[in-house]
């Protein structure tokens, strides 16, 4: 997964590194909260029979509206590839898979 996601925030672990959770503090985790779950990093997706305009601006009034844009906000796109990426790993045949 890590190879896979490159680059983005997918490559990590969404619970931590478990041999550092010990030294997070609350502050810290509220700040790390208030930084990337924010609808200035989210990616808002829509599908089936409806009307794009209305429901953007159902989303805007309702949701969007309420917040202030970070102005550094993450960027949670994927970079895009100009080539196929081949990746080997090697491991024990009984290890588990991350």
């Amino acid at each position: 997964m890590r190879r896979l996601f490159e680059g983005t925030y997918y490559a990590n672990c969404s619970g931590g590194d478990p041999a550092h959770i010990p030294e997070l503090t609350y502050e810290k985790l509220l700040a790390f909260y208030k930084k990337h779950y924010h609808p200035s990093s989210a990616s808002i997706y829509s599908y089936g029979d409806l009307n794009p305009l209305a429901h953007q601006k159902f989303l805007d009034e309702n949701y969007l509206s309420r917040y202030t844009k970070l102005e550094n906000s993450p960027d949670t796109s994927k970079p895009v590839l100009s080539k196929p990426v081949y990746v080997t790993v090697k491991k024990p045949l009984n290890a588990t898979t991350i």
